[in-house]
């Protein structure tokens, strides 16, 4: 298995024993090795530092081609009047999938803060090729932006009943004149297709700032769409000449047009807060914390955890922040900015449960000393 699967999954979270132990055939193994590698490469770790990602979970390798989601909670006629059509049909039509639970906590959220897409600028639908798409809602705080678009179709490519999801091909998209990426779209009870695309100015070696009412031109372009079956793989063998080929989900054959679509999203700051705390414990400091309407976004700075007495030779301890029920609150994203002395300053974006307590912790995770607290520091958001 390529090396660099080692590098892009630091940080992901595995419990082996939440699995079935079964003997795999030399296919299926080869076959869940390819895809592992796929996924991983889908995360596009585009930075020659690493980018944090502890929030993602390896749940099995259609994990990446699934959203999940639970049933919104028991005052659901309130809550859903809070949710858009789209929102509601995302995370109702998911339930049942693995980590569904942490996913609809997000999208709620998210959901909840979110606004129409102003139609009035740009080009929010665009159809060709039997197939429309079009976009539904926007949300950005300045530090994170959010928007969900809907695919319909009737081209007889992709409308069988065994399709479960449509992704791009030859996509082009800017968010601010910055490349972004695509999420595939997911089948839906109704028939349509829908995803929720997430950009992130904050985590980032250089955080963009931006104020209340600033414009964010978005900008999409579509060349072609495939339909996947995600239940069925091809044979991994040439039959003629018995060569192995690279494993792939059942597809059909590319759909090609010309889909555009270009809007702008408004910045709402007006309920951020920050909180300059410079809060420290054994070399650790949480400098900052910014509430927007969604998220948390933290800014800590650490020493060289190679060094002593931490003695971490791949300067890498695991973070967490816990609410006031000890549970860890959900990383949307995060960066770690290594300087060339080996010291970080964090970059963290976490989805606000409305705790007023929290509590930084930093863990060892060395051979020799996993589980070990380096250090902890509380501190109380202002509501």
């Amino acid at each position: 298995m390529d090396d660099r699967i080692y590098e892009l999954l630091n940080g992901a979270k595995i419990n082996l024993n939440e699995y079935e132990q079964s003997q795999l055939s030399a296919k299926e193994k080869h076959f869940i090795e390819r895809k592992l590698l796929q996924e991983v490469k889908n995360m596009k770790d585009r930075d020659s530092k690493r980018v944090i990602r502890k929030g993602w979970k390896i749940a099995g390798v259609t994990a990446a081609a699934c959203m999940a989601a639970v049933v919104i909670g028991s005052n659901s006629v309130t809550a859903k009047e809070l949710l858009s059509n789209t929102f509601q049909k995302i995370i109702a039509g998911t339930v049942g999938v693995k980590d569904g639970d942490e996913q609809a906590e997000i999208y709620k959220k998210i959901g909840e803060k979110s606004q129409p897409v102003s139609t009035e600028q740009g080009s929010t639908v665009t159809e060709d090729a039997g197939v429309k798409i079009k976009v539904c809602d926007v949300f950005c705080d300045g530090y994170m932006l959010y928007y969900t678009l809907q695919l319909e179709t009737d081209n007889p490519t992709l409308t069988g009943e065994e399709i479960d999801g449509i992704t791009e091909k030859g996509f082009m998209g800017t968010i601010d004149g910055e490349e972004t990426f695509l999420r595939g779209f997911q089948k839906q009870d109704d028939g349509t297709y829908t995803c929720v695309q997430s950009h992130d100015f904050f985590g980032t070696e250089n955080p963009k700032i931006y104020n209340n009412g600033d414009i964010i031109p978005v900008e999409l372009t579509f060349e072609q769409f495939v339909g996947w079956d995600y239940d069925n793989w091809e044979d991994s063998e040439d039959v003629d000449t018995g060569a192995e080929i690279e494993y792939e989900y059942v597809h059909t054959e590319p759909v090609e047009g010309n889909w555009k679509l270009s809007f702008p999203v408004t910045v709402d700051t007006g309920n951020n807060k920050t909180m300059e705390f410079n809060k420290e414990d054994n070399g650790i400091k949480l400098v900052s914390v910014t509430k927007t309407k969604a998220t948390l976004n933290l800014v800590i700075e650490a020493p060289n955890f190679s060094e002593a007495p931490y003695n971490d030779p791949y300067n890498d301890p695991d973070m967490g922040i816990k609410g006031e029920d000890g549970v860890d609150l959900q990383w949307l994203t995060g960066y770690d900015d290594i300087k060339s002395d080996g010291t970080h300053v964090y970059h963290i974006t976490l989805l606000d449960r409305g705790d007023t307590n929290l509590t930084l912790e930093v863990i060892d995770k060395t051979k020799e000393n996993a589980g070990t607290q380096i250090a902890a520091i509380d501190f109380q958001i202002e509501r």
